[in-house]
Formats: C-alpha cells, sequence, structure tokens
C-alpha cells in the first residue's frame, strides 16, 4: 500500500517511525529539529515528507479542511517548515511589554505559547489577507486586536484566540 515499499522496509520503518512522532507532537516543532532528532539528519525528513503527506491525507479526519495546502496540513499537526511569527496590530501586553504603539508586529509563536496577554481590545478580527491585515492596520481600529490568520490558522494563532477570551470575527474571502 502506498507510500510504503515492499523492498524497502528501512524506509518504510522511517515513515512509520514519522508518522507517529507527528502524531504525537504535544507542541510545534520545525521539520529540520524533528528530523535531527529522529533521524541524525536535518533534511532526512524532507524525503519522507511525501509519504507522511499521502498517509496525512489518506486517515487524517480533518485533512479535508486543508485541502491543497500541504504546509497547513502539516502546520495542523504542529509541524512546521519555518519559526512561526503572528502578525497583530491593536492593544496587546505580552509579558509585560506593550505593542499597542506599533502598527503592527510579528510575535514569535514559541513567545505566545505561555506568555502572560493582557489586552484592551473588546473584539478580536482574524484576517486572511496580508494586505488587507496591513491596510486595516495602518487605520488602527479602536478596541479591536487584528490578528493575520493567513488561508488556515494555524494551531498557535488558534491557541491565542482562545487565550483572550473575546468575541471573534473573521475577514475572509471564497476561495474555490
Amino acid at each position: 500500500v502506498a507510500p510504503f515499499d515492499l523492498e524497502d522496509n528501512w524506509r518504510n520503518r522511517e515513515v512509520l517511525m514519522l508518522v507517529k512522532a507527528v502524531a504525537e507532537l504535544e507542541e510545534s516543532v520545525l521539520e529540520r529539529n524533528l528530523s535531527v532528532k529522529l533521524f541524525k539528519n536535518s533534511k532526512w525528513l524532507e524525503s519522507l515528507r511525501p509519504a507522511l503527506l499521502n498517509i496525512l491525507r489518506r486517515y487524517a479526519p480533518e485533512a479535508k479542511l486543508f485541502e491543497g495546502n500541504d504546509n497547513a496540513l502539516l502546520e495542523s499537526f504542529g509541524l512546521l517548515r519555518v519559526p512561526e511569527y503572528i502578525l497583530i496590530s491593536g492593544s496587546l501586553v505580552v509579558n509585560g511589554v506593550n505593542l499597542s504603539s506599533l502598527q503592527s508586529v510579528g510575535v514569535p509563536a514559541t513567545s505566545l505559547r505561555l506568555a502572560r496577554l493582557e489586552t484592551k481590545a473588546k473584539r478580536v478580527l482574524t484576517i486572511e489577507n496580508q494586505t488587507s491585515f496591513e491596510g486595516l492596520a495602518a487605520l488602527r481600529p479602536p478596541e479591536t486586536l487584528l490578528v493575520f490568520s493567513g488561508g488556515f490558522a494555524s494551531p498557535a494563532v488558534i491557541s491565542l484566540l482562545r487565550s483572550l477570551s473575546l468575541p471573534l470575527y473573521h475577514w475572509g474571502d471564497i476561495d474555490v
């Protein structure tokens, strides 16, 4: 059964090791870091990525939500290609650091995971398109915290939204 090969037990073992590791992730990890941890090679996971995606697309119930976006599917499991920065605009204090005076700022997702957050915002507006996000951030809507969500909100963005416990609105479009 694809992506397995009856002639290559070593690769089959590595694919299964990777699937198990991804299924058990409790927090986000960079692909290269996981590759070093599992295979002692920072780029080996990349060669197994198509097999991992094949399995996730076939068997992960949430895969349909990320149709056509491999990175979003892997991010939903906590596997990231590059460090994630969440773009934010509005009233937000992170661990005592006030970000409110900036038009917008990219905050490392790892910094937000266990951060103490304070806001005077009365609502959160997630925005799918980065150009729209920056345009609205320049207008500085009152009492509104803007969060760039991209096409699919990552687990880190979802976690941030949950921790804020504010009414949530979304500005997006409908792609086919």
